[in-house]
């Protein structure tokens, strides 16, 4: 330590040596009592240069920057640990105190419908299949909707605007309204893949005697080329309908009625038969064995029947839309959905309708006598309508007074000369009835092995 003496001699106040500390080769003064700029560090930085200016090691600056690092770094890690540490006794106590959710119960199956149910195996048309991505398959019971297609009834025009193959040319749109969406099943001709228990039955109807002669057009080549329309038609053959119209002279609907309903009528005892079974329903055709009554003894005892009549589609139409909760008028004045027109119908050569007339054509004799012969069928076409919930008696008489046009005996009378044609063996084969059933002449119902279903409330299926 060094003085400094006054001028008088005396002693002065120590004069103290500034601190020094040596880093490497170089030497570097430390101060406490420096600059400003210095004085304003924090007591952090001032502690750790005291640190430093006192290690008795000396070692160059770089270790001491390690050992700083090494410490910052457990300091991290160690804060990480300990907030493990809490997120963990967190979770702990949230286990301990939440009971554990149970796991879901597998969903059901879907339930089998009735085509697989009695004909296991047999692959279904693909005109049943609804496209999943536009239709839902699942629809509840107190909504899901039968559609019954009967065959020349514009049936095809109204399963394509439900969403069903049949015959729909490119129409790739999706009809507005609920009643495509509820609509799921079909039942056509020996196809019945509905469940007993729908909430509804949707039948297409038209007049039956127009019916049958479209059906009999149907059956026969336009062109008179029976071998390529068997070819492209091969369900024709399975139906006998070459016995029909081939070994026997009905080149016309006209000639049927005439040679074979007729006593007088020049053909053989068996084309005779085979003309009366026709008009029947009960052989030697493809739309005229799938009728009226087939399809009406092909649903349940106690169904709900709703009605879409071929000269009414639209009004019918949106009846049934209103019916089920939905929009009262959904197909307007202008709609492009209900568009029916024959698909099957081919002109003559020079492109006129001759060949159309001629295939219509009765005379007022052959009609007649097809309308005794169609005297049940109208009878069972009377009662399709009457137990339609969707149409008033006004509409019923409408439709009947159509009939009348054509059949006036039969559209008025209330039972026919023959009793009505026995179907049992049909049913059993085509629908998947059991062999125990019975067929009720007097009602038209099956009595025996048939479901019979609770009737369901007069609510409308948009009630909640």
């Amino acid at each position: 330590m060094l003085q400094r003496a006054n001028s008088d001699g005396r002693r002065s106040t120590p004069l103290v040596a500034p601190s020094r500390t040596v880093f490497g080769n170089r030497t570097r003064s430390l101060s406490f009592s420096g600059p400003e700029p210095l004085r304003r560090r924090t007591s952090f930085t001032k502690t750790l240069l005291r640190l430093i200016t006192h290690l008795e090691d000396k070692r160059p600056i770089v270790f001491y920057l390690g050992v700083i690092f090494c410490v910052f770094l457990f300091g991290v890690f160690l804060g990480q640990f300990v907030s493990s540490l809490n997120e963990a006794g967190i979770e702990l106590e949230q286990t301990n105190n939440v009971r554990t959710r149970k796991p879901k119960p597998p969903k059901p199956p879907k339930p089998i419908s009735t085509f697989r149910q009695h004909f296991p195996g047999t692959k279904l048309a693909r005109y049943h299949i609804k496209d999943p991505k536009k239709y839902n398959d699942t629809v509840s019971k107190d909504k899901e909707i039968c559609f019954v297609h009967v065959g020349k009834t514009a049936g095809s025009t109204v399963g394509c605007a439900l969403g069903f193959n049949l015959h729909c040319h490119g129409l790739t749109s999706i009809t507005p309204g609920k009643l495509p969406q509820v609509t799921t099943r079909l039942f056509h001709s020996d196809e019945y893949n509905c469940f007993d228990d729908s909430a509804y039955y949707l039948f297409v109807v038209r007049n039956p005697i127009d019916r049958l002669v479209s059906a009999f057009n149907y059956d026969r080549p336009k062109d008179g080329n029976w071998t390529a329309h068997l070819k492209q038609k091969t369900y024709l053959s399975k139906a006998n309908v070459t016995q029909l119209h081939l070994d026997c002279p009905f080149d016309s609907i006209d000639n049927l009625a005439r040679l074979g309903l007729s006593e007088n009528g020049n053909t053989t005892d068996e084309c005779k038969r085979r003309a009366g079974a026709f008009v029947e329903g009960t052989n030697y055709g493809v739309h005229s064995l799938w009728n009226y009554q087939f399809h009406l003894e092909g649903v349940p005892k106690n169904a709900r029947i709703i009605t879409i009549r071929q000269n009414h589609l639209v009004d019918d139409w949106n009846s049934i839309e209103h019916l089920i909760g939905g929009v009262e008028s959904i197909l307007g004045a202008n709609q492009t959905v209900l568009l029916h027109q024959n698909k099957h119908v081919t002109l003559n050569s020079t492109g006129d309708q001759t060949k159309l007339v001629d295939e219509k054509y009765l005379s007022d004799e052959s009609r007649a006598m097809i309308c005794e012969k169609l005297c049940n069928e109208i009878q069972v076409y009377r009662k399709i309508l009457s137990v339609s919930v969707n149409l008033s008696n006004e509409q019923v008489q409408q439709s009947m007074e159509e009939v009348e046009n054509s059949c006036p005996s039969e559209a008025s009378a209330t039972s026919c000369h023959s009793v009505l044609p026995d179907i049992t063996a049909k049913l059993i084969r085509s629908r998947g009835y059991d062999s125990n059933i019975t067929l009720d002449v007097a009602t038209h119902e099956i009595t025996v092995g048939r479901l019979q279903i609770p009737v369901i409330s007069n609510r409308t299926l948009g009630d909640k």
